[in-house]
C-alpha cells in the first residue's frame, strides 16, 4: 500500500501513479491532468497577448483629422493597429489571468497582467489619448 501525496488516501501500490508531486492515487493524478488553464494554456494566451501588446509600438497605421474652428484647433483620429493589437493583448491577458489564477501558477497571472495593461495602452493610444 501506498499514502497519496495529495490527499493522503491508502491507494494500492500497483495502482499508484507518479506526479512532481510524488505518487498519487489515480483521481488525484487525473483531477492535475485536467485543470483549467495549468501551464502552457495561461501562458500561451498571456505571452501572445503581451506580443500583441507590444507590435503598435513598432507599427502604425491610421487617420488623423484636423479642424480649427475660430483659431481653436482640435485633433481627432485612430490608429488601427493600436486599437488591435490593443484590444486583442486585453482580451488575452484577461483569459491567461484567469487560467492562471484557476491553476494557481502565479508567473502565469504576472505575464497576462502584463498582457492586460499593454493592451490598456494601446487602446488608449489607438484612440490617440498619447
Amino acid at each position: 500500500m501506498a499514502t497519496c501525496a495529495k490527499c493522503g488516501t491508502e491507494v494500492d501500490a500497483a495502482r499508484a501513479l507518479l506526479s512532481p508531486q510524488g505518487m498519487v492515487c489515480e483521481q488525484c493524478h487525473y483531477a492535475e491532468q485536467a485543470s483549467p488553464g495549468g501551464g502552457s494554456y495561461g501562458k500561451g494566451a498571456g505571452g501572445l497577448g503581451v506580443a500583441l501588446g507590444v507590435v503598435p509600438f513598432f507599427l502604425r497605421y491610421g487617420s488623423v483629422h484636423t479642424t480649427t474652428v475660430n483659431g481653436v484647433t482640435t485633433v481627432s483620429g485612430q490608429d488601427f493597429v493600436a486599437l488591435g493589437g490593443g484590444g486583442g493583448a486585453l482580451l488575452l491577458g484577461l483569459v491567461g489571468v484567469v487560467a492562471g489564477l484557476r491553476a494557481k501558477n502565479m508567473p502565469t497571472v504576472g505575464i497576462a497582467a502584463a498582457a492586460v495593461a499593454l493592451g490598456v495602452v494601446q487602446l488608449l493610444r489607438g484612440l490617440l489619448v498619447f
